[in-house]
Formats: C-alpha cells, sequence, structure tokens
C-alpha cells in the first residue's frame, strides 16, 4: 500500500479510493498513523468477514488486536448496513458498532451519525470497505481516508445481479488510465 498516493481529499472524489488494497491485513496501519490517523471504521460483511458470517476467525482477530496494541489505531468502528447481531465480532476486537436505523450507508445522515459517534476529526479516520458505492462513497463525502479491499467469500445474489464486482472493478481500471 504506497501511503502517498491519492491523498488529497475533494468532494469531486467520490467512487475513488484513496487505497486499494488484497485485504485489510495488507493495510499499513503504521503508515496511516504517520497521516493521522488514529480511529479506523471497519464495514463487516465481505470486509471482515464473509456474508452473513457471526464470528471473526483467529488470524483477523489477532491482527486487529495487535494493530491497536502497536498504537498504530487507538479505536475501532463496525459500520455495517446489516441489522444483525454483530456484538460478538465487536466485542473480540474491543470494537463499537454502528448499525443503521433510518439511514444506510452511503447516506449523508448515518456518516453524520457516526462522525458524532467517533469523537475523532475526519482527517483522523480511515474507512475500510469492499464497496464503492456504499464504503467509499460515503466515506469520502465524510473527509475520511478510504481503502478499498478485495471481497471476502462470494457475492450475495443481489450483488451478483447488479455486477457490483464487475463494475467497481472497471471504474477503477478507467479511473487509473
Amino acid at each position: 500500500m504506497n501511503i502517498e498516493a491519492n491523498t488529497t481529499k475533494t468532494k469531486a472524489r467520490g467512487l475513488i479510493p484513496d487505497y486499494v488494497v488484497d485485504s485489510v491485513f495488507n493495510i499499513d496501519f503504521r503508515g496511516l498513523q504517520t497521516l493521522g490517523i488514529r480511529c479506523l471504521v471497519l464495514d463487516v460483511d465481505h470486509t471482515l468477514v464473509s456474508y452473513r458470517v457471526h464470528v471473526l476467525d483467529d488470524t483477523m482477530r489477532d491482527f486487529l488486536l495487535d494493530q491497536k496494541s502497536r498504537g498504530y489505531i487507538e479505536k475501532i468502528f463496525l459500520a455495517s448496513n446489516s441489522t444483525r447481531n454483530l456484538n460478538a465480532i465487536a466485542d473480540s476486537i474491543g470494537a463499537s458498532v454502528m448499525q443503521p436505523h433510518f439511514a444506510r450507508k452511503p447516506a449523508g445522515a448515518y456518516f453524520k451519525k457516526l462522525q458524532r459517534m467517533l469523537e475523532y476529526r475526519p482527517q483522523e479516520v480511515v474507512m475500510v470497505g469492499d464497496k464503492l458505492l456504499t464504503d467509499i462513497l460515503g466515506g469520502n463525502r465524510a473527509g475520511f481516508v478510504t481503502v478499498l479491499v478485495t471481497p471476502i467469500g462470494p457475492d450475495r445474489l443481489f450483488d451478483r445481479l447488479l455486477m457490483r464486482r464487475i463494475w467497481s472493478q472497471l471504474y477503477l481500471k478507467r479511473y487509473k488510465k
């Protein structure tokens, strides 16, 4: 992960993430800390676990706790559009949970509520997720540093029908040119 790339924040960036990595394991948390990042906001489904999985595997849990114990991140939040109980995942890494009530990602109301919960300035927050249209767009609008990861596990039927993964890959390939 090149820590220097794409760090200019403008509203025009919309769907363009600051960084693209294969997985959460490839994020340079030490490098993000040098940019002033103190808070990690993670999508859950397809970012931390396969769709609808209720627990983190030991490797992911240990990795995130290690980043926290090294002081690279101070606080972890889970930001999910899922309405299922995420407490087992959150408790295993000492995270807080932001789930939708009326607004969902990427809605401005969702991210405004998230910002109030975070108690960090937007430039101190990194949003990590697997979808351009929810995680990256919402994170960019909120002024967060954004990281797009390759989705874990198979797509949901809804995502396959909309060809979200293919659309995202084509969009990013066009942007790189």
